[in-house]
């Protein structure tokens, strides 16, 4: 099952218009009870899919069975991002995002901050066509507002102490490409594993590993999963 965040089409907008990332984990819990009533999954999560993997392996750790996470800053590194000035440089978009003039900015300019964080996160490497998919998607009624929602809730999370401040046991495995931001203080979130946990840096890999390298992303996941498939956290 690969489904779409909430606020992302053909995902609704919620009406509530809440993005924290408690309320991710929320959704991951309700879709795994959909899935299985009472069940535990595997799962995967990319970027805010990883926020919300992180989320839910404090929130419901019974859920989680075995995570992979890729490129997704866990929540006690953002801190040190914001206090290094060539990582403020390079992850600016999070601070731009949460502006009064983020959405009219992207729009004005014919969504072309996307092609720009594309190149900025990735740049050895052609989306091709992808690019215009997430235009289509970021240019529906409702979306691009919703896109830009998930950066204030995450914020005010962390300021406020309400995003994974405690370890978990959940078995983990964090995927970073080297050329992402996100990869700069991973070695910082380590201790806050405290079962089976792996950290991967992949060379001459930015923000999209499962793109870049497919094969070595697949085989990495799966080597995971099997290995900890024994494995299980505890409530």
């Amino acid at each position: 099952m690969a489904p779409y965040l909430r606020g992302y089409a053909p995902t609704a907008i919620p009406a509530d218009f809440d993005y924290d990332p408690q309320t991710l984990a929320g959704d991951l819990e309700a879709l795994i009870d959909a899935l299985e009533p009472g069940g535990t999954a595997r799962v995967v999560g990319m970027d805010w899919g990883g926020t919300t993997v992180h989320a839910a392996q404090t929130a419901c750790p019974e859920r989680i069975a075995s995570a992979v996470v890729m490129n997704a800053a866990h929540p006690t590194t953002l801190a040190r991002f914001a206090v290094d000035p060539a990582q403020v440089r390079q992850v600016f978009h999070f601070w731009f995002f949460q502006s009064d003039v983020a959405a009219a900015a992207i729009r004005a300019g014919d969504l072309a901050m996307v092609d720009y964080l594309w190149r900025l996160w990735s740049p050895a490497y052609d989306p091709g066509s992808h690019l215009e998919s997430v235009r289509r998607t970021l240019s529906k009624p409702g979306v691009l507002s919703a896109a830009l929602a998930y950066y204030p809730a995450l914020y005010g999370a962390a300021q406020e102490g309400r995003f994974a401040g405690q370890g978990t046991d959940v078995p983990c495995l964090s995927i970073f490409g080297a050329d992402d931001p996100t990869a700069t203080y991973s070695s910082l979130e380590e201790e806050w594993f405290t079962g089976p946990y792996r950290r991967v840096v992949l060379e001459g890999v930015g923000h999209w590993p499962h793109l870049e390298r497919r094969e070595t992303f697949n085989e990495l996941a799966l080597e995971w999963f099997a290995s900890t498939a024994g494995a299980a956290a505890t409530p």
